[in-house]
């Protein structure tokens, strides 16, 4: 065991009243305990670096590969809002996996393992089964492969054949993926789930630290409406509200900069009253672009701005459906979108349940103005919880096309069209956050 290990592993046991939270090889052979007799089946029954699914004589020994879905690790992302997880425990010799998979994509057509890295497409390898539990056949270099992130799961759907949701698959053990790496993100109540109408703006940069265990952070914002009550990270891709992952300092100061240390973030992820399942995640969720800082106020008790931890440059949004000027209509809904990072794909998705009688949808360069080409989005008719994506381009070929500058200087409307008269139509504009 190296000095590294050593130093990590004294600081969970001074952390812990349990004989041991076994991340590590104990010579001796050194058992784990846990609060429920025999397998640790669920992460609720585990305690913190415990392996699941796992008796106790193997509980540090294993290798455990995980995962958790969200749309906007697809390569281009969509904007579902969907999730799910990936459990697998490899046997010795690494040539088998039993895994158990969760999830809530409807209308599932394929689940395949894709060789990847985060933010890139992939090459298909293995096709899993549509059950809950099942096992894979592996070999050592599949699986040195993914306990570092170089493989990743796809859930295809009717909705998406191309993929509705991905899971980056990383090792549960920090030791096997020791790095640094970037998160940033664009604070705003566009990115609400539902979006929200604060005229407040911000950034966001995060930092993880694996081999000491640490986050540093900074942020600025102005145009916050209400007194600043809450300020978290919270685990949950874009599109999903999630539990929290650990609070920062409500603080209200324009620019803020700070770090959580290793001490901090345990304390953080084994408070009951959170989610019990970050314990073993809270890394993989940050790695995968599954979590988001949220800033709660007085008056948006919920989040008034939030951001997206991305390693990328993709941008989620949110658009509020409201009937057209001058509009008779009392209908609402919600739009959601997802632009990739090189402003090339706009994925979206539909909540248009609350609107009556809609007979079709348009993108349009301004209100009420010449519609754009999106093949996916007019053939979806507008039907609530429809998804899709609209192709960008950098310059207008054609008065029709949809252009990266259409969506950069806010010249887009959606519009659901409803059998009454235009009155009675829905609209909202779509603004990037910036």
């Amino acid at each position: 065991m190296t000095t590294k290990a050593l130093r990590f592993g004294s600081r969970l046991l001074r952390q812990s009243s349990l004989a041991l939270i076994g991340l590590f090889v104990v010579a001796g052979g050194t058992s784990c305990t846990r609060p429920t007799v025999g397998f640790c089946t669920i992460d609720e029954n585990c305690d913190f670096g415990q392996f699941c699914s796992l008796p106790a004589h193997e509980c540090t020994t294993a290798t455990v590969i995980r995962g958790v879905f969200s749309g906007g690790q697809v390569v281009p992302p969509t904007a579902s809002g969907a999730s799910g997880t990936f459990m697998m425990v490899v046997n010795a010799d690494s040539t088998m996996g039993s895994y158990t998979l969760t999830h809530n994509v409807p209308n599932v057509t394929s689940i395949d393992m894709f060789q990847g890295k985060v933010g890139s497409g992939g090459i298909p390898t293995n096709k899993l089964t549509l059950e809950t539990n099942a096992t894979m056949p592996l070999d050592p270099d599949l699986v040195r492969a993914m306990k570092v992130g170089n493989y990743h799961l796809l859930i295809q759907s009717s909705a998406l054949p191309s993929g509705e949701v991905r899971a980056q698959l990383f090792s549960s053990n920090p030791l096997d993926t020791a790095e640094k790496i970037s998160f940033d993100g664009v604070l705003s109540g566009l990115q609400q789930s539902p979006p929200n109408t604060s005229a407040g703006t911000g950034t966001v940069h995060m930092e993880l630290d694996e081999p000491t265990q640490s986050i540093s952070y900074s942020y600025s914002m102005s145009g916050i409406q209400a007194t600043i009550n809450g300020i978290h990270i919270h685990a949950g891709g874009f599109n999903v509200n999630g539990p929290h992952i650990c609070d920062l300092p409500a603080v209200t100061d324009p620019m803020v900069q700070g770090a959580l240390t290793e001490a901090q973030i345990l304390d953080c992820v084994s408070n009951p009253m959170y989610y019990v399942a970050q314990k073993h995640l809270w890394r993989i969720i940050l790695k995968s672009g599954d979590a988001y800082l949220n800033i709660h106020s007085e008056q948006f008790v919920k989040g008034e701005l939030r951001a997206q931890l991305l390693r990328n440059r993709a941008v989620p949004f949110g658009v509020v459906l409201a009937p057209v000027a001058g509009g008779t209509g009392t209908a609402s809904g919600v739009a959601s979108f997802y632009l990739n990072s090189d402003q090339t794909m706009l994925a979206y998705n539909l909540s248009t349940d609350k609107v009556p009688g809609i007979t079709g949808v348009s993108l349009t360069r301004g209100a009420g103005g010449p519609e754009l080409t999106c093949v996916a989005l007019t053939a979806s008719g507008g039907a609530d919880k429809s998804q899709g994506y609209c192709p960008v381009v950098a310059s207008s070929g054609t008065a029709s096309d949809l252009t990266a500058t259409d969506l950069t200087t806010d010249a887009v409307f959606l519009r659901i069209k409803t059998g009454g008269t235009p009155t009675n139509d829905v609209e909202g504009q779509l603004k990037l956050p910036r």
